[in-house]
């Protein structure tokens, strides 16, 4: 349960990162660089970086390399846990 709410934590900070580098975009400040928003998607915020791409941000949606890599992170971190928790006997699969 706390990992759970560790995720949430990690994917709101994440979105709010996202919001306030398109923001200073707009504004011409200085911005949040690119290899702290990789980190935040590898450290599971991967999530919360996805959801900024998206309505209403739309920030960083037409970089290709985001576009596929923050997707392909998610999903890569969805499988492994599924199999973590497969492993530990939190679930089976029949």
């Amino acid at each position: 349960m706390i990992i759970v709410i560790i995720l949430l934590i990690v994917n709101v900070i994440s979105y709010l990162v996202m919001f306030f580098d398109k923001n200073a975009a707009k504004q011409g400040n200085r911005r949040i660089p690119e290899k702290s928003l990789w980190l935040f998607t590898f450290f599971g915020g991967s999530l919360g970086i996805l959801l900024g791409m998206k309505a209403p941000l739309f920030h960083k949606a037409a970089k290709p390399i985001f576009k596929i890599g923050v997707p392909a992170i998610l999903i890569s971190q969805i499988l492994i846990t599924f199999y973590f928790l497969y492993q530990y006997g939190f679930f089976s699969v029949r």
